[in-house]
């Protein structure tokens, strides 16, 4: 996506060179966000949302942990 946008930043037109900087930029701050402060958050406070639903091999495996104790 970036590599489409990237020739409009050498654009003569003014609109096409600032807002191709601007998409440029909002890209890549959204892939940080999204592949490494995300997922970090996730991990660090497990919020109830994401781990509500559990699969059944899972709790099953939780629940024989228990019993073995």
């Amino acid at each position: 996506m970036v590599g489409g946008i990237l020739p409009w930043a050498f654009s003569p037109l003014l609109f096409h060179n600032e807002m191709s900087l601007l998409l440029i930029f909002l890209m890549g701050t959204n892939m940080i966000a999204g592949f490494l402060i995300l997922p970090a958050y996730i991990a660090w406070r497990r919020p109830n949302f994401v781990t509500r639903y559990r699969t059944a091999a899972a709790s099953e495996a939780r629940m024989a942990g228990t019993r073995a104790s």
